[in-house]
């Protein structure tokens, strides 16, 4: 079977590794939080989840949502220095980050089945190398989360009028 370098089979995988190195392309000169109250919010609440005790340090955070926290909780579990921490947070930006990518070309193939896929996968593609996302990307910030749930809520909302599974209903409803 001849493969179609310009079939969308070949587009999603190149775009998606593209993206996911796009996202981390600058984790050399990434090792520590820098936007304080913000990462630090996320942190202090993953940190005291995991067991640590920051309580000197959330005098300076504000109170965040444990969502994004709770992605970062295995991390204390895992690795014991605070860089590798940082730097494992970044990998998992980039994994929400073309996470983000696939749901929105799965989403636009459900909904613009006139266009061709090829097409749509690189709209796809220059919508998820906005700036904003590929910032958030470097900086450990519940965005890169909160735009891949939204990509998932679409896509639950797409397809479970179709399908009707209460999968899609349990991912609403968790949602």
């Amino acid at each position: 079977m001849k493969l179609n370098l310009f079939s969308y089979k070949v587009i999603v995988p190149i775009c998606s590794l593209l993206l996911f190195f796009l996202s981390i392309c600058n984790i050399e000169n990434l090792s520590q939080i820098f936007v304080l109250h913000d990462e630090f919010g996320y942190w202090y609440n993953a940190a005291n989840i995991a067991g640590y005790d920051w309580t000197g340090v959330s005098g300076i955070s504000a109170y965040y949502s444990y969502g994004y926290s709770l992605l970062l909780v295995p991390l204390f579990h895992i690795f014991h220095s605070s860089t590798a921490m940082f730097k494992a947070a970044i990998v998992l930006n980039g994994l929400l980050l073309t996470g983000c990518y696939l749901l929105a070309c799965k989403c636009s193939f459900y909904l613009f089945k006139e266009i061709r896929r090829e097409v749509l996968c690189i709209f796809c593609f220059l919508i998820s190398c906005y700036g904003g996302f590929l910032f958030s990307a470097n900086i450990t910030w519940g965005e890169p989360l909160l735009v891949f749930l939204f990509w998932l809520i679409i896509l639950t909302l797409i397809k479970f009028p179709k399908k009707g599974s209460i999968l899609y209903l349990c991912i609403l409803v968790l949602e």
